[in-house]
């Protein structure tokens, strides 16, 4: 079991939660799986997923699925990320465009698959991600290949040295710099911290959100930098972090 904050030595308490999980998932769209949606996911940033995650897992287990709960430094997001899916719907899927795998150089399993998709982005449009909108079962993403065909293609962004910022776009490029950093370090020390008891899921949920505010009121006061050239100020970063790594 992933958590152990219910005995099963007391069937009511056990009860009371399996209802609750089953309310929960009938709330949640992320999580309902079925033949039109293959795999699914949520980003664990409410505490009440904590009290009933074995519930949750147990039921979707129940139903033929399979389930993993991923790390914030295994995914995209700052909050521990609960995945499920069919593993006959998927196979089947990767199965059937088995090429399209092989030529992106991405896993044909059904549990790494899964993996790869929680921490790798896709562009679009390209056949993979039309495979992976599949594998949610999103008929209508606008980055499909069908949606995109019609529309003009973007122009290449123009990198913008860190050698040329100066005043708010220095600013910029020093915040762009100190969230990514940041978004790297933070989500694995508030894990030691509830790991050790220095924290409640409550507390470190609470301290996620309010770093996600911080960012968001602090990247507000950069929007007056014209739009291109802030995406390729955000390129330049990532590419000079990359180089330090």
């Amino acid at each position: 079991m992933i958590l152990d904050a219910f005995s099963n030595d007391n069937p009511a308490v056990e009860e009371t939660e399996t209802i609750r999980a089953e309310k929960y998932l009938k709330q949640s769209f992320g999580l309902n799986i079925g033949p039109n949606k293959p795999m699914g996911y949520i980003i664990m940033d409410e505490e009440r997923i904590f009290t009933m995650l074995d519930a949750v897992i147990k039921i979707l287990e129940a139903r033929g699925n399979q389930a993993i709960v991923l790390k914030p430094s295994e995914g995209h997001s700052l909050f521990p990320t609960l995945f499920a899916w069919n593993d006959v719907s998927v196979q089947r899927l990767l199965d059937e465009n088995a090429g399209v795998l092989s030529a992106a150089g991405w896993p044909q399993t059904s549990e790494e698959f899964v993996k790869r998709v929680a921490n790798q982005f896709v562009p679009s449009p390209s056949k993979l991600f039309d495979l992976i909108a599949d594998a949610f079962g999103d008929k209508t993403n606008p980055g499909r290949t069908q949606f995109c065909s019609s529309r003009p293609k973007s122009t290449e962004v123009k990198v913008v040295e860190s050698v040329n910022l100066q005043g708010e776009e220095r600013r910029f490029a020093d915040f762009i710099r100190r969230r990514k950093t940041l978004a790297r370090t933070l989500p694995d020390n508030l894990d030691e911290q509830v790991k050790a008891g220095a924290l409640t899921n409550a507390e470190r949920i609470r301290k996620t959100r309010e770093f996600l505010a911080e960012m968001s009121n602090e990247y507000n006061a950069f929007l007056s930098i014209d739009e291109d050239r802030r995406e390729g100020i955000v390129v330049g970063v990532i590419r000079d972090m990359k180089a330090l790594d």
